[in-house]
């Protein structure tokens, strides 16, 4: 079973260090510390050591690509148009951002940042129903992986892996009460793509939890409005620098010195409880992943999974 890498990757092509962070979802680690709005509650991912420094999109017309076929619950076309609607959902969102994210149809391959390879500027979205990180929890739902420019905050690249392996996955409408429903799960990581981290407001899509059936993470909150309004609003620049003061959170890094790129890993897990989870950070790995303890049971099919793969619970 693959692994996340550990160690920074040279890309001779770009000529920049890749530098992988992680984050997760319930008990989260954040990339860097998290950065609050004092005009809203969003919250955008900022480069690792400068919490005043937000990553963005430069150029705003954004696409993406999806493995279709990747699926063994939902079928090519019906995936393909959950994530449409995902789209849709943070294009011009609210009528004050010009950002357009648009599907490019099917992705030239499977390979994703998780996996640790190049950058190739193709934003892919792949279910995996195999070789899910043994390193992160079975309850997360999605990983989204960001690279990024450390000097400038500008997003190069951004992959989405779906856990097909511990969750069951639907388009219906409404989904069943025990499987994860594809749109609310992606259009909470658009939001991520578009440079979001978790809000603290428990009605917006980047809120950081999801209960099995859920579907209100499909349609964007006011405070989703607001962030992307706000970083990406229409006819003017996007703010570059946040000077606010950070909030609770934890910085992870492997070198600290003279990195050009980054990656930012965001979890997305199903929310089994809404009691609150215990906030964990790891003590000596700065490249450890935190794993969700989340209360109440997984589904039989996320049980049987994890122990295929070997996870303790």
């Amino acid at each position: 079973m693959p692994t996340v890498p550990h160690t920074p990757l040279r890309n001779h092509a770009e000529s920049r260090t890749i530098v992988i962070v992680r984050s997760a979802f319930v008990v989260t680690l954040l990339v860097s510390l998290a950065i609050a709005s004092p005009a809203s509650a969003y919250v955008r991912t900022t480069v690792d050591g400068f919490p005043d420094r937000p990553i963005f999109w430069m150029d705003r017309a954004i696409g993406v690509e999806l493995a279709s076929g990747t699926s063994m619950d939902v079928s090519p076309a019906d995936l393909r148009d959950a994530l449409d609607r995902s789209l849709a959902t943070w294009t011009r969102a609210g009528g004050c951002t010009d950002v357009v994210l648009t599907d490019l149809g099917e992705a030239s391959g499977t390979t994703t940042n998780l996996d640790g390879g190049p950058l190739d500027h193709h934003n892919r979205i792949v279910v995996r129903e195999t070789d899910w990180p043994s390193i992160v929890a079975p309850e997360t739902l999605a990983l989204t992986t960001i690279l990024y420019d450390r000097s400038s905050g500008a997003i190069l690249d951004s992959d989405t892996d779906m856990n097909g392996v511990s969750h069951a996955f639907s388009t219906s409408d409404p989904p069943p009460s025990d499987h994860d429903d594809v749109q609310n799960t992606l259009t909470h990581e658009m939001g991520h793509l578009l440079g979001f981290a978790h809000s603290p407001v428990m009605e917006a899509t980047m809120f950081a939890m999801a209960a099995p059936g859920e579907t209100s993470k499909r349609d964007l909150a006011t405070d989703d409005i607001d962030a992307v309004c706000d970083t990406y609003p229409t006819g003017a620049p996007t703010p570059t620098t946040i000077p606010m003061t950070p909030t609770s959170g934890c910085s992870v890094s492997r070198d600290p010195s003279g990195i050009a790129m980054w990656i930012a890993i965001v979890a997305v897990v199903s929310w089994r409880s809404r009691s609150r989870s215990r906030r964990e950070c790891p003590a000596s790995r700065a490249d450890a992943i935190t794993s969700g303890r989340l209360r109440g049971p997984l589904p039989q099919r996320s049980l049987r999974a994890a122990r295929r793969a070997g996870t303790v619970f």
